[in-house]
């Protein structure tokens, strides 16, 4: 093959690497045309896997040997890129996406970065019949190297990123023509302190790997491997299980040394601290018992601190620990990002809500939390090539700084900071140039105080109850499809109105948001799976109490205590309210005592589903509820059509289908209560849904909710909340 360097004008990839776990960076020796990187998350890709490389799909000629084989046979992975931005110089691309832990290989298709690559194409003696091939850039990247983290004395200038490997003159040498990096090695000659960490694989240093698929008759003793650094400045070393200070060398360098005992495949944690300030050197060598003499690592050696091995057995999936949003609250999140004062839904979208301005910010639940802090921070330190500003003179000599969205018909549509999209026409426009900054403002971070930023990146980095995922069937029955958001929306405006409050939006989020003014003690009681329901998808009591203990503690002033199958004395003294969703197995006539006390306080009771069972006196409990479980009830699950009576729990709700159970043929009567919703069962409307009062006190009883899924039903969820609040004769939208 004959390989010609034919242009040499063109931006050239000079560093790839995985600033964390979800932001993958390329550097360009020179700028980048920003309207050549229009959809760049939808043009461009990532694969990864153990034996992946860059242009793989162009091998057509393979040795023909098992082991090329068994590697063309491991599993490879795409990655979803979730958005892509530039730095403000346009020399470096990042790439989001969700999590990336295991040290793999990655490699990175990019559409071409050059002015016209088709043209020069054409120009060609012999130009390539897959055009395409040619307009793409390969590159592979990996989870080697070192995080870096560089503060001045006075502790106003500030560096973070990566580096690949600990000695500053293989860093300087690999990443030459990095705008990024150039500002790094600038900065040390700076006063200052620079903190390197990563991971140490000393893992066969000088043993030779055993070919896969063979074993050796001998076992091989272990290896001490020695670890020796040396600076041109005093420095401090923590690696294993040691901490170590350097000293000064007869050669007047500093330097520390540990040897480590058969470390085996386990990767070391390593952290060094170096003061800065003049020409600043730092090396790493080892050496084992073996053979004293001193050698370089290897780039393969140094791995960053969160990449974990890629034989490592997958996490079980556990919630997000963010040591930077402890003891943040998700609901007071949400009114920071609607509110006027940030102004964040003027411009984007979250999960649905706000404004279509600037990218989207549904993915944040993927992305770490230094990445999102620095967006909000410094919003000019990396652009979005989809969302750039724009700055347009206009003929009368004003200018308008805004996000161009369309040129048709004669006119521009310009989206401006404040949400306000205007419609300028073609002759009053004298020039458009793309704007240097973000349409994002700064100091947004820095006008808020520490509780309030808590909150916002709660909100932005979680999602407090995801849908259970469940099995695509249970009990012969398929989980419903997904409602239309539309129609939630609708339900929740005709809610608002029908209390006579001043009507807003629904994708406002602005009448669901005022913080409550009293407190509300709720306990949840549940019980384990009964022998009946022991299968995946219905009856989890459990689960439900986990899950709706999360989901009713967002709100402000409610506190949630847990209960197992009844709750205690001090419980039912101090609870506002009570909710119940399991088999009842601890009820008899005499708990009926509980209830009544209760009641008579003022206490509002909620009974879910099957809670509603007496395996022994059903006549007390149909006596308080309405109607109990007991001797002769019917029941059958599948699709099922609630008819709904004028109410203000039912406030905007019509005919609603559910894949659920219902009941009837019950023990009791609805003498005293008032029937919410009805099925058609046996050729009769039979109630589903029902409120009745007593004393003081309010009880709400609802039979669906047999199938997991239903609680995930987001017109479900809100009826039974609306039914939280009646029964502790709260506003209805309290929660």
């Amino acid at each position: 093959w004959r390989i010609r360097y034919q242009d040499r004008e063109t931006p050239q990839p000079v560093a790839t690497w995985n600033a964390s776990p979800t932001d993958l960076k390329i550097a360009f020796d020179r700028t980048l045309d920003v309207e050549g990187l229009k959809d760049l998350s939808k043009k461009a890709r990532v694969e990864s896997g153990k034996y992946v490389a860059a242009g793989d799909r162009f091998e057509t000629l393979r040795p023909g040997y098992q082991v090329v084989y068994d590697q063309l046979a491991t599993p490879r992975y795409t990655h979803e890129i979730l958005s892509a931005s530039v730095s403000p110089d346009h020399r470096t691309l990042t790439l989001v996406t969700r999590p990336r832990n295991p040290a793999v290989n990655y490699a990175v298709t990019l559409p071409s970065v050059a002015a016209d690559a088709r043209r020069r194409t054409s120009g060609m003696s012999n130009p390539t019949r897959d055009l395409g091939t040619y307009d793409e850039i390969d590159l592979l990247t990996d989870l080697t190297g070192v995080e870096a983290q560089w503060e001045s004395v006075d502790e106003k200038k500030s560096w973070f990123g990566w580096l690949p490997h600990l000695d500053l003159q293989v860093a300087r040498e690999l990443t030459r023509g990095s705008a990024e990096h150039e500002r790094l090695l600038s900065l040390l000659n700076q006063s200052g302190q620079l903190r390197l960490r990563g991971q140490l694989d000393l893992w066969q240093m000088l043993l030779p790997a055993v070919q896969p698929g063979s074993m050796i008759d001998w076992l091989r003793p272990p290896e001490d491997v020695t670890v020796v650094i040396e600076a041109s400045a005093p420095f401090s070393l923590k690696l294993a299980d040691k901490s170590l200070t350097s000293a000064k060398t007869d050669r007047g360098a500093q330097r520390a040394e540990t040897q480590l005992r058969a470390p085996g495949q386990r990767w070391q944690p390593i952290e060094l601290k170096l003061a800065t300030g003049g020409e600043v050197a730092l090396t790493a060598t080892w050496f084992t018992a073996d053979d004293p003499r001193p050698r370089p690592f290897p780039l393969r050696r140094w791995l960053l601190p969160w990449a974990q091995p890629s034989d490592a057995a997958p996490a079980a999936p556990m919630e997000r620990q963010i040591p930077g949003i402890a003891g943040g609250h998700w609901l007071p999140g949400k009114r920071l990002f609607f509110s006027d004062r940030l102004g964040c839904a003027k411009c984007h979208v979250i999960r649905g809500e706000g404004q279509r301005v600037g990218p989207d910010l549904s993915n944040l639940v993927h992305r770490d939390y230094a990445s999102v802090r620095k967006d909000i921070e410094f919003p000019n330190a990396a652009l979005n090539p989809d969302h750039l500003a724009s700055v347009i003179e206009l003929s009368d000599g004003e200018s308008l700084t805004g996000l161009v969205q369309r040129e048709a018909d004669g006119a521009f549509q310009v989206a401006t900071a404040n949400g306000v999209v205007q419609q300028i026409g073609r002759e009053k426009v004298k020039s458009v140039k793309p704007s240097a900054v973000s349409l994002m403002p700064e100091g947004l971070w820095q006008g808020m105080t520490s509780e309030e930023r808590r909150d916002l990146m709660t909100f932005l980095l979680t999602s407090p109850l995801e849908p259970e995922a469940l099995p695509v069937e249970a009990q012969g029955q398929k989980p419903p499809p997904a409602r239309k958001r539309p129609e939630l929306e609708a339900l929740l405006s005709v809610s608002y109105e029908s209390r006579g409050t001043n009507h807003v939006p629904a994708n406002s989020s602005q009448s669901r948001l005022g913080p409550a003014a009293t407190s509300l003690r709720v306990v949840l009681c549940a019980s384990p799976k009964d022998a009946g329901h022991g299968a995946l998808g219905f009856h989890d009591y459990p689960l439900w109490r986990e899950r709706w203990s999360k989901l009713l503690s967002l709100a402000d002033g409610v506190t949630v205590e847990t209960a197992d199958r009844w709750p205690g004395p001090e419980q039912w003294q101090g609870a506002d309210l009570v909710a119940f969703y399991h088999d009842n197995p601890a009820w008899t006539g005499e708990k009926a005592k509980d209830l009544d006390a209760f009641l008579e306080r003022g206490g509002g009771l909620v009974f879910l589903h099957w809670s509603m069972n007496a395996y022994r006196d059903v006549d007390p409990l149909a006596a308080r509820l309405g109607c109990a479980w007991g001797p002769g009830a019917r029941f059958r699950y599948g699709m099922e059509s609630l008819q709904f009576s004028s109410h203000e729990l039912t406030a905007g709700l019509t005919a609603t289908q559910l894949v659920d159970e219902s009941y009837w043929k019950l023990t009791g009567d609805f003498a005293g209560a008032t029937v919410l919703a009805a099925s058609f069962e046996d050729g009769e409307s039979q109630p589903q849904i029902w409120i009745r009062e007593q004393g003081k006190g309010r009880v709400f009883v609802c039979i669906p909710g047999h199938f997991t899924w239903t609680f995930d039903d987001p017109l479900y969820r809100l009826l039974v909340l609306r039914g939280f609040c009646w029964a502790a004769n709260q506003p209805m939208d309290r929660l």
